[in-house]
């Protein structure tokens, strides 16, 4: 019985593995104007100019993007990359819990909606918000169900663990599509 955990988990690190949103897009464009890097335009100066004790404005970078506004979906998915990697490493110690222990690895399912959690709530791009945000759903739902199927020895729960795969490897698919560019 323990031993059908082994399954989902291994086709959870698989997709972890492949994420895109832990590499740089295809398209490093800046989305906006303001993401690009700018630089200052030659003063003309006259006879007349008053110096000015103001230092001059710093050139625009594309941190201050993220800062003063919106992220690009570039950088969005570049800020989820180190807490998405730290989940995934705890999810590759299910391997080797899952088939003894059923709610080690539920435990360590909760670490990866909490990493979704934690990236959702910092990234400020709504596209790439709403879907890291549809994945920590998604996982929590799925979470569950493994509680109800694994932990608890609940079969009649099975359909809803089914179903909470699919829609997590739906929603884990739409992020990885909005990261790739």
């Amino acid at each position: 019985m323990n031993r059908r955990i082994v399954s989902p988990v291994l086709a959870v690190l698989a997709a972890l593995a492949m994420t895109a949103c832990s590499g740089t897009p295809t398209d490093t464009t800046p989305a906006s104007p303001a993401d690009a890097a700018t630089t200052a335009a030659p003063v003309e100066t006259t006879a007349d100019a008053v110096p000015s004790s103001e230092p001059a404005p710093a050139p625009a970078t594309s941190t201050d993007a993220a800062v003063g506004g919106e992220q690009s979906v570039a950088q969005a998915c570049m800020s989820m990359a180190g807490p998405i990697a730290e989940a995934s490493e705890k999810m590759s110690e299910i391997a080797s819990v899952a088939t003894t222990d059923p709610q080690s690895a539920v435990d360590t399912w909760s670490a990866l909606v909490e990493a979704y959690e934690s990236v959702a709530g910092t990234v400020t791009n709504a596209e790439v918000k709403a879907a890291a945000s549809a994945v920590r759903d998604d996982l929590a739902s799925l979470r569950d169900a493994m509680q109800k199927v694994y932990v608890e020895l609940d079969m009649s729960a099975m359909s809803e663990f089914t179903d909470a795969t699919a829609e997590w490897q739906d929603s884990q698919t739409n992020l990885q599509t909005i990261c790739a560019g």
